[in-house]
């Protein structure tokens, strides 16, 4: 099977500022234009003589830098809609080109309860986790959004656990009616059609909040919107769509079985699919006055912190793709471009000279 996964951080398409929803009249012009270039981007990504078998699009910032403004841009007719309902049609209509009828998920979105979240007090000195260790994953009403078309309506429980993570699955409908590509209950292991579990797209509704079994989510800091998204999948011969013998997800023992499929990879097995979104560097003079910096210690415990929560070392192949906001050492980087960096203390840069870059916060 040929996976291709599209990763972006769309935090671009959508307005840097805070929006008042007695005073937002709906995108503009320019936001349409943005619109517009960002589809060819994506499309540009894909082969169209011959499109994979599962294509995924994973998202970093749906909604923008605020999370006040995302039950305003995702109301029908604003950007957030219109990006997604543009984008799928030309998907759409690239798999049909090919002869390869495809269906297209609704955007999955990770569910907005705070109990739903992990908040781990190791990646948040001082703060409390709001659920047990393993966390637990409710099921919600997909359409439980569109009540909060004023942002000042929403519940603070729900903007503190909002990670802004979203993922948008396609799979020909050849692939899903021979069961050659499935997803996977993660607790029972059954095989299920993603058709039944994620939905598929109406241009009515934009947004799907995942069902307990079959998506894992956590927020991984409790004072950003970072975390992961995760979904399990299953790809074989249309002979071979039995449940395969693989472990669920977070058990105490590490040994366990290999997924189903031959040494030369023809009849399948499981993998996972992991969107996920790490801290970056706020300030650049911070980052330069150590090494590592203190963004870049927090982003390996992210990682670590991860890797526990999905026993991504178990035998199940898991692909991880986002915004990692990984970054060279500045410090290095400025050096080795022929600048000077000065250091007082730890935290503080006194002076910078760069002869061939600019260097601001």
């Amino acid at each position: 099977m040929r996976l291709q996964i599209i990763t972006h951080n769309v935090g671009g398409l959508y307005t840097e500022e805070k929006l008042d929803p007695a005073t937002y009249a709906g995108p503009s012009p320019m936001d349409e234009r943005r619109v517009d270039k960002w589809c060819d981007k994506v499309l540009s990504c894909i082969d169209r003589q011959s499109p994979p078998e599962l294509l995924v699009l994973n998202m970093q910032e749906v909604g923008g830098l605020h999370k006040e403004n995302l039950a305003l841009l995702m109301r029908q007719g604003d950007i957030l809609p219109k990006a997604l309902n543009m984008l799928t049609r030309r998907i759409r209509q690239l798999y049909s080109d090919a002869a390869t009828p495809v269906w297209i998920s609704k955007l999955v979105m990770q569910g907005y309860a705070a109990e739903d979240y992990v908040m781990h007090p190791d990646l948040s000195p001082g703060c409390a986790a709001a659920s047990s260790q393993e966390g637990t994953w409710n099921e919600a009403r997909s359409d439980d959004w569109q009540q909060f078309a004023d942002p000042s309506l929403i519940p603070q429980g729900i903007l503190s656990a909002y990670t802004a993570l979203g993922s948008i699955f396609m799979v020909p409908l050849e692939a899903l009616d021979t069961r050659r590509v499935c997803l996977v209950d993660i607790d029972s292991q059954a095989l299920l059609d993603p058709r039944d579990e994620l939905l598929s797209w109406t241009e009515e509704l934009c947004c799907f909040v995942p069902s307990q079994r079959v998506c894992r989510h956590a927020k991984l800091h409790v004072s950003s919107r970072k975390g992961f998204l995760m979904t399990r999948w299953y790809a074989g011969q249309p002979d071979d769509a039995r449940q395969p013998a693989a472990p669920p997800i977070a058990r105490a023992s590490h040994t366990h079985q290999a997924s189903a499929g031959g040494a030369d990879g023809r009849r399948g097995g499981w993998f996972n699919l992991v969107n996920v979104h790490f801290i970056h560097d706020i300030n650049n003079e911070e980052a330069a006055a150590s090494t590592p910096s203190s963004a870049a210690v927090l982003r390996g415990m992210m990682m670590g912190q991860t890797q526990k929560l999905l026993d991504i070392n178990s035998s199940v192949p898991t692909v991880m793709a986002g915004d990692f906001n990984f970054r060279l050492d500045l410090e290095d980087v400025v050096l080795n471009s022929g600048g000077r960096v000065e250091i007082v203390d730890k935290n503080k840069v006194e002076h910078q000279v760069l002869p061939h870059a600019c260097y601001a916060d």
